[in-house]
């Protein structure tokens, strides 16, 4: 099977997409899904679903599109792994209910993809380009943990944040905008840097207002 018609999952409550390397085209939303197994990539779909608490990403994924997991608000964690590489614009927007995001080793989070989850307090972030407004307005955003792949935050990608505490591996400072982190205390907030690369950190933009 490499196509699902329109509107054909809408009653379906629990689905299980087999490991595939082949992509699957599901035209139309899945309003009624609770738990998803996802293992193989997915074009054209949007689960939409007030009711979705479980996902589990299988080894072949490489891709969540846009607006994939979009306002799923009963959805509490995203665990990311690192065969996914590409997230996609306003994947994630509106989950309102995570609490945590871990991205182990990804390309690339898209736009918005993480906004307005307003119960998101930790990000455990390794990906190579942050791509902008990707956290904005997620407002209860206190602590993130950026991993050494991170070569790319772009503008306004943790606006509108909490974030008092950063911690980053990478031992050259990603390329970062005085947009980056705005409407953050920069006096208030804790920034870890990887031992011997401070003076980098303080010469660097986006960076230096911190230390």
């Amino acid at each position: 099977v490499d196509k699902v018609g329109d509107n054909a999952l809408n009653s379906v409550k629990e689905l299980i997409i087999e490991d595939s390397n082949t992509a699957l085209n599901i035209v139309g939303t899945t309003p009624a899904i609770e738990k998803l197994y996802l293992g193989r990539d997915v074009t054209s779909a949007i689960v939409q679903s007030s009711s979705l608490g479980k996902v589990q990403i299988g080894p072949k994924v490489t891709t969540l599109p846009a607006n994939f997991f979009r306002n799923c608000t009963k959805l509490n964690v995203a665990e990311i792994p690192s065969n996914v590489k590409t997230i996609g614009n306003y994947c994630f927007y509106g989950c309102s209910l995570i609490k945590k995001v871990t991205i182990s080793n990804s390309e690339s989070i898209g736009q918005y993809a993480f906004a307005n989850c307003n119960n998101l307090r930790m990000a455990d972030i390794n990906a190579e380009t942050i791509q902008k407004n990707c956290f904005n307005n997620s407002e209860k955003l206190s602590w993130i943990s950026l991993g050494a792949n991170v070569k790319s935050i772009e503008a306004s990608a943790f606006e509108k944040t909490a974030i008092s505490n950063i911690g980053i591996k990478a031992t050259t400072p990603p390329a970062a905008s005085v947009s980056t982190f705005s409407s953050i205390s920069k006096v208030n907030t804790t920034i870890y840097v990887p031992q011997g690369t401070i003076s980098l950190y303080q010469k660097a933009e986006g960076w230096k207002e911190f230390l």
